[in-house]
């Protein structure tokens, strides 16, 4: 199961979700709401019952998967000290959640990333067994094509007492 994300598929009725990741989140402000075929910046409209439920303003539609994300800032601190600030336990806690949040983020893509790259290699599997298949199949017609050959011009040269113009006469359409 992802660390990041949580999938829903919807029944076109429930409108409450939980809000459930294991490092849980340390700003409402980084969870989105949004479809699996949106990108997660494309957020539903909903609103926070508590810390744990959101509550969408309307149903997804029967048998839409609902996602829950939790993206976590990469280009900013989410606290930034300044010289001689008071360090309290919170905010130090908030600043270590951020690397490990991001490294389940990371962790997840390698994830998403690993699992699409199994599928691209098992498909080029089984397009090469195909292609392996059919040039084995083009190279045993050539070869009965060649072995066939082979059995009539023996059979031509053995018709004429062991020499080469019968089938030089064949070859040049009667006219040797």
């Amino acid at each position: 199961m992802a660390n990041t994300t949580r999938t829903y598929t919807s029944d076109g009725i429930q409108t409450i979700y939980p809000v459930d990741f294991t490092l849980g989140f340390i700003h409402r402000d980084y969870v989105y709401i949004h479809l699996e075929s949106d990108d997660y910046t494309t957020q539903l409209n909903y609103s926070w019952i508590d810390d744990s439920q959101i509550q969408l303003d309307t149903p997804v539609t029967d048998t839409v998967n609902l996602v829950v994300s939790r993206v976590i800032p990469r280009d900013t601190l989410v606290n930034d000290y300044e010289d001689g600030a008071i360090l309290r336990g919170k905010h130090l806690d908030e600043s270590n959640l951020q690397h490990l949040m991001l490294e389940e983020e990371y962790q997840d893509a390698r994830t998403v990333i690993d699992s699409r790259i199994d599928t691209e290699v098992a498909t080029l599997v089984a397009v090469d067994a195909v292609l392996q298949n059919n040039i084995d199949t083009a190279n045993s017609v050539r070869a009965s094509a060649d072995s066939a050959l082979n059995a009539r011009v023996d059979a031509l040269a053995t018709g004429t007492s062991g020499t080469d113009l019968y089938i030089h006469w064949l070859y040049n359409n009667g006219l040797a």
